[in-house]
């Protein structure tokens, strides 16, 4: 599934690595149950058993931006078409209203590899809290690790307009009875 898609595989990478950490994790949890710890209060843990991830529902897509599992691409509309996905891209996070009604997604600009790494020169060595840093983390480097934005380009051969009925078709998905 990975390989069809191409979705970066790193954090499902990462995950694996969790996995004798689950297995301590529920191996305390069965000997809580021997002792009578009700179970909702017995903790569980779970790794994936292969590579790939589950989907989340469409339900209200429109309003779960950024997009893939990482969190790279910020549109719908640039997750239908692959070669306007940005490789370093800026939200604002100083609007909390910075949303995209027209591309369906977060407000972003693109940014030169240039502007990332003057950013990130800036940001270094200031603490964490600080403008300059929370500015620094507002940007998306998609050549980071685990952050590509690679796959998914079934949507590549679709024109405009087509593009644009399926995203307002997944726009049109929400409401209690979906």
């Amino acid at each position: 599934m990975l390989r069809d898609v191409k979705t970066d595989a790193s954090y499902n990478a990462t995950l694996q690595r969790f996995k004798p950490i689950a297995d301590h994790i529920n191996g305390l949890g069965a000997y809580l149950a021997a002792q009578g710890t009700p179970a909702e209060l017995i903790p569980q843990a779970a790794v994936p058993a292969t590579e790939g991830y589950v989907a989340p529902p469409l339900v209200g897509v429109w309003a779960s931006a950024p997009y893939f599992h990482n969190g790279s691409v910020p549109t719908l509309d640039t997750v239908l078409n692959s070669p306007q996905r940005p490789e370093i891209w800026a939200r604002n996070h100083r609007d909390p209203c910075a949303y995209d009604l027209e591309r369906v997604g977060m407000a972003y600009k693109p940014v030169s590899r240039a502007e990332f790494a003057e950013s990130a020169s800036r940001a270094a060595g200031k603490p964490f809290i600080s403008q300059v840093a929370t500015d620094h983390g507002a940007l998306y480097d998609t050549q980071a690790f685990g952050h590509g934005n690679q796959g998914h380009t079934f949507g590549d051969h679709l024109n405009t307009a087509e593009r644009s009925a399926i995203i307002e078709f997944l726009k049109s998905l929400s409401g209690p009875d979906m």
